[in-house]
């Protein structure tokens, strides 16, 4: 729905009072600086039209590397006093809103106007300019080009330009997918003009991943160019929970030189399903050592589990009752991840969860003592005998804390029921989908059902695994 801050404006300058005219002439610039980008926290001062103290202060707390700006409130009928009002506020990289509609009738003082805004990092606009970008909203793109805007815009940018940018740059957009230069081109143009250097830099991001999951190549991508990555955390944020794009192999061209790292320091509580479809095409790629089960109810708006998630500065992946965290290491989880303390589990389950999976080693707790068992042949030690016999050997009941998991002859998975957390044995990481598929249905109770679900997660190749009742590996 179109809000008019216009029409705000121009009723409050109307008003009788005026108190009540800077009171209203403020909220209605605050509603839409609000509306422009949700990120920002406005402060109102006590001065309205002042020489150089600022009418409202724009902060950003949730992240400290942006800094405050001043926002001015200035009558703009008359543009060359308008200019050198402009020229006079220059601390803060402030924001500077005309009260009307920027006067176009003088084409070199309009030029004149961007010329010295854009030098000294100052965003000059008007209620219809911002307008623009606030009907844009419901479009994701926009919805961070509002907020590059607000925290970095410079510039002349009313309606005339503000409509020409965000049509550029949405047409970029399918430009970028299509691998269109000149579209692409024009767009990166356009931001490089609206935005300071720091923000410019993060929307062409944006634009440079979105070339290159096309199967652009970067040394082709028509703008700026981040050689240091080829998809960086924010443009990865934006597009996880940017409009569904259906096509594994753009994820896979996008993702498959991230890291699980890279993935937990994103922020996707609810997951997405440009998530899961990335996770579906790279999780193959993907390599970590540790894996921690937390059982979690499971919420009537949880319709589609499972779904991989990314919580608490970690990977992970929501099932039915609990989530399984992974990690590149064990000292990840215990850092973010905190355990539950179990007692373990009865030998009847550990036989139960792990048919036909070799289990070499075992740690047991009868009473105070504990027992370890392996086997010197390193063959399976759960399917025998020897086990239930001790079992039966004892008054008290046996627990099972420990098993270590033999992944191959060199690769061993040690699974401690205590704290439902599986890593792997010394330094070494596996695939991310060998060690999930093996951890999860020994830690926890996994139906076949859940189990084909859990493995339709993960890359093509890994759907064929069976579950642990039938043999893994």
């Amino acid at each position: 729905m179109r809000r008019d801050y216009t029409s705000r404006i121009n009723a409050a300058l109307l008003n009788d009072s005026p108190a009540e005219t800077v009171a209203d002439v403020k909220s209605a610039v605050i509603a839409e600086l609000q509306a422009l980008d949700s990120q920002i926290e406005i402060t109102n001062t006590e001065y309205f039209n002042h020489s150089f103290v600022p009418d409202l202060v724009a902060r950003w707390p949730h992240d400290p590397t942006v800094d405050d700006r001043y926002v001015y409130l200035r009558f703009n009928s008359d543009l060359q006093y308008f200019i050198s009002e402009v020229d006079l506020i220059q601390d803060n990289h402030p924001i500077v809103v005309g009260l009307g509609e920027t006067p176009r009738d003088d084409g070199a003082s309009a030029q004149k106007l961007h010329d010295v805004s854009n030098r000294t990092g100052t965003l000059v606009t008007d209620p219809t300019g911002l307008e623009q970008f606030i009907e844009d909203r419901p479009d994701k793109l926009m919805q961070l080009m509002g907020t590059a805007l607000a925290q970095g815009g410079k510039g002349l940018v009313d309606a005339p330009v503000a409509y020409g940018a965000a049509g550029t740059i949405k047409s970029g957009v399918a430009g970028a997918i299509e691998r269109n230069t000149s579209a692409t081109g024009r767009a990166t143009v356009a931001i490089d003009q609206l935005l300071d250097e720091r923000h410019a830099s993060r929307m062409m991001r944006v634009f440079q991943a979105l070339w290159i999951g096309a199967g652009g190549h970067l040394e082709e991508f028509p703008g700026r160019r981040d050689l240091g990555t080829d998809v960086s955390d924010d443009a990865l944020q934006f597009l996880l929970e940017f409009e569904d794009i259906d096509d594994e192999e753009f994820w896979y061209r996008l993702g498959y030189k991230l890291t699980v790292g890279q993935l937990s320091r994103l922020s996707l509580p609810h997951g997405s399903s440009n998530l899961d479809r990335l996770m579906k095409a790279i999780a193959g790629s993907l390599s970590i050592r540790s894996c921690r089960i937390v059982e979690y109810p499971e919420w009537l708006d949880d319709q589609h589990l499972p779904y991989w998630m990314i919580a608490r500065s970690t990977l992970a992946l929501r099932m039915a009752g609990y989530i399984a965290y992974l990690a590149e290491t064990a000292d990840h989880l215990q850092k973010n991840i905190r355990a539950k303390p179990s007692p373990g589990i009865s030998i009847e389950v550990l036989q139960q969860r792990s048919h036909e999976v070799v289990l070499d080693e075992v740690e047991l707790q009868v009473g105070d003592r504990k027992i370890s068992l392996s086997s010197v042949n390193k063959e399976d030690v759960v399917r025998d005998d020897f086990l239930p016999s001790l079992q039966s050997a004892f008054t008290s009941d046996v627990e099972v804390q420990r098993a270590v998991l033999a992944l191959s002859r060199t690769r061993h998975l040690t699974c401690d029921f205590t704290t439902l957390t599986a890593t792997t044995r010394g330094p070494i990481k596996v695939d991310l989908p060998t060690l999930a598929l093996a951890a999860i249905p020994l830690l926890v109770d996994v139906s076949e059902e859940e189990f084909r679900r859990l493995a339709d997660m993960m890359p093509s190749r890994t759907q064929s695994l069976r579950h642990p009742s039938e043999g893994i590996f």
